[in-house]
């Protein structure tokens, strides 16, 4: 892989209260795709995709901050990697890893476009004619609420991102989730504001995808509370399908 000039990643966000990056871990047993409690059969699972992003130096260098993505379509074509603005940060290259029991390759992907107001980035993979698999984007009402939903993506711990690794060890997991509305104040950065999911979003699945239960993106992942207690519950916001469509269009 060839070396390259980065310019710093982290977005400088306006904290809210209630607000921050996707960055925790649920106190629940993660679920990954085997569990038999969530039926993954109809799910794209094989176009969600791990991404890092190079940061700032801290104490090793390189050192890379880690996400998820989806793969999409974008004006006709595949391999094009939907994910947030705050994982990817404008940069002119990324690192995919797309990992499924019967694909692993590891792609640079080239930036496209972002729109910090609704925490979204679009990739172009290179080599991207070896990427022919897509998820379909959800074209209905989003705001239907309490219908079944799930967020998807590679969990972290927060530990793993002082060692700089590219891709440390975690299962793709599944997260079955209800939506619960609107929330009542922007997200971090937004112009917009989330969906309200019923739980929280771990570490590692920002920019990943949201699946409705016939395997369409139904938005992508953004944040979660700050903190979980037991005298609280964490919700987990997520940036809708409508703006995604019109990110893309």
């Amino acid at each position: 892989m060839q070396n390259y000039l980065i310019t710093p990643l982290l977005l400088t966000f306006a904290l809210l209260p209630s607000f921050s990056p996707a960055n925790t871990i649920c106190n629940e047993q993660l679920p990954d795709e085997s569990n038999r409690n969530v039926k993954t059969q109809q799910l794209p699972l094989d176009t969600v995709v791990r991404i890092a992003s190079p940061l700032r130096e801290v104490q090793t260098s390189p050192y890379y901050g880690h996400g998820s993505g989806v793969l999409v379509r974008f004006r006709g074509e595949t391999g094009f990697v939907l994910s947030a603005s705050h994982v990817t940060a404008g940069h002119p290259l990324v690192l995919v890893s797309i990992n499924t029991h019967n694909d692993r390759r590891l792609f640079w992907a080239q930036f496209v476009k972002e729109d910090k107001t609704i925490d979204l980035s679009l990739y172009k993979i290179i080599d991207e004619g070896e990427i022919h698999k897509s998820a379909e984007l959800f074209e209905g009402e989003n705001e239907i609420y309490n219908q079944t939903l799930f967020t998807v993506g590679y969990p972290i711990e927060l530990s793993s991102l002082s060692k700089a690794e590219l891709f440390p060890q975690s299962k793709l997991i599944v997260r079955k989730q209800h939506l619960l509305g609107t929330s009542k104040y922007l997200g971090l950065g937004l112009k917009i504001k989330p969906l309200v999911m019923s739980d929280c979003i771990e570490t590692g699945l920002s920019g990943g995808p949201v699946f409705d239960d016939e395997g369409r993106i139904f938005g992508i992942n953004h944040s979660t509370d700050r903190y979980k207690n037991s005298a609280s519950t964490v919700n987990g916001y997520i940036v809708s399908s409508s703006y995604i469509a019109e990110f893309l269009e």
